[in-house]
């Protein structure tokens, strides 16, 4: 019987959402998928049990440690994993057997099995999470430069080698058809949050609100990784025109630009700007539910690119968004079609201003959060990923 192989650097106990879902989505295979699967991950358990699902085996493949921050650190770890799955695939993966992967585990491993299925015909599915590689594009501006141009010759033929392609918005799907020939092979499921684990909390109720003394404030909060992809510059410039006492603007998380909110802080110790820092992932439906509102901001050259998985915990937690992209970005059209809250565009900081003093001036936030909840449980809960990829693993019994 064909055997299922899902490579991928993230799983459970990641700090992260994308450990969250690959683990969700393990479960799933393990419930549809008839073969044996294994697992090779580069995520060390830390003295904590291994996973158990039925017929599943999980190679824990250890992975050197890097500043996630420094770019360098990020290359030669991401190569040295790569190798090591590749490695893994020559002597495991055999014709007829489905390899699963995603653009997270990194992009080179993407290049390496698109050329072992050239020799060796199993089936190879791709989960993108981000577009590689044109997310490098925000943050380091190469459209013109040749060797991108070179790389993206190189990775539309690893797209086009792909049997199947799950995009996670509609926008990555319009960015996907530009490199895929066969636009049939790509389906959308959209990312998601456990309904059950998520769940909505007073805000007030929350242990970094009591340790921030923001019981009696209006907080809006950005919570993740605080990155050059997020348009922080221009929340920062936004909120020292914030003269509301009342408002705050909290920031929750780490990241490439976290820096510049520790400075801002520091330089204007009375503005409407708190950083609280990182948080366990164990702890994240407290930390989630800190706030009234949620933001969630892109930055600019970001359309089609990424999904923040962020947003569907947002809203497991019931709160209004207020999100920064452009016209047609998935988490954008969303909000305006379920009225979720208030949009923004990329880099308008006069928007920003005005969108979170008419969400301050809101009389009943609360209403608009538990219809916030009532939309993702009927497009984006646990339970409606699980059916869509219980649904794709079970194509491959035959």
């Amino acid at each position: 019987m064909k055997k299922l192989f899902i490579y991928t650097q993230f799983i459970y106990p990641g700090a992260n959402s994308e450990s969250v879902l690959l683990t969700d989505i393990l479960e799933f295979a393990s419930s549809s998928f008839k073969g044996e699967i294994e697992v090779i991950c580069a995520t060390d358990l830390g003295g904590r049990p291994e996973l158990s699902f039925p017929h599943v085996k999980i190679t824990r493949q250890k992975a050197p440690r890097f500043n996630k921050n420094k770019s360098l650190q990020r290359i030669i770890s991401f190569a040295f994993i790569a190798l090591r799955f590749w490695w893994h695939a020559l002597f495991h993966v055999r014709r007829g057997d489905v390899v699963f992967t995603l653009t997270l585990s990194p992009g080179y491993f993407m290049y390496m099995i698109s050329l072992l299925r050239c020799v060796r015909r199993f089936t190879c599915c791709l989960l993108v999470y981000d577009v590689f590689p044109d997310n490098l594009i925000p943050t380091l501006n190469i459209e013109k430069k040749l060797w991108f141009s070179i790389l993206k010759k190189v990775f539309r033929r690893v797209y086009n080698r792909m049997d199947h392609i799950i995009s996670i918005g509609c926008d990555m799907t319009d960015r996907l058809s530009w490199m895929v020939k066969d636009t049939t092979k790509i389906r959308v499921i959209q990312n998601w949050a456990d309904e059950t684990a998520i769940l909505p909390k007073d805000k007030k109720e929350t242990k970094i609100i009591r340790k921030l003394g923001l019981e009696d404030k209006l907080v809006f909060a950005f919570i993740g990784n605080i990155s050059v992809a997020r348009d922080i510059e221009t929340l920062l410039s936004a909120s020292k025109r914030i003269t509301d006492p009342n408002v705050k603007i909290l920031f929750l998380g780490r990241g490439r630009l976290s820096h510049l909110v520790e400075e801002h802080v520091r330089e204007n110790p009375d503005g409407a700007v708190v950083f609280g820092g990182e948080f366990p992932i164990e702890e994240q439906s407290d930390y989630l539910n800190a706030c009234d509102v949620a933001f969630v901001t892109l930055g600019k050259k970001m359309y089609g690119i990424g999904v923040p998985s962020k947003t569907y915990f947002n809203m497991a937690c019931a709160k209004p968004l207020l999100v920064s992209g452009e016209d047609g970005m998935e988490i954008f059209e969303m909000t305006k079609k379920y009225g979720l809250g208030e949009t923004v565009a990329t880099g308008d900081e006069d928007g920003y201003v005005s969108a979170i003093g008419k969400m301050a001036a809101m009389p009943d936030l609360k209403k608009l959060g538990d219809h916030v909840r009532e939309v993702f449980l009927a497009n984006y809960s646990r339970k409606i990923a699980s059916e869509k990829y219980r649904d794709f693993f079970a194509q491959f019994n035959n």
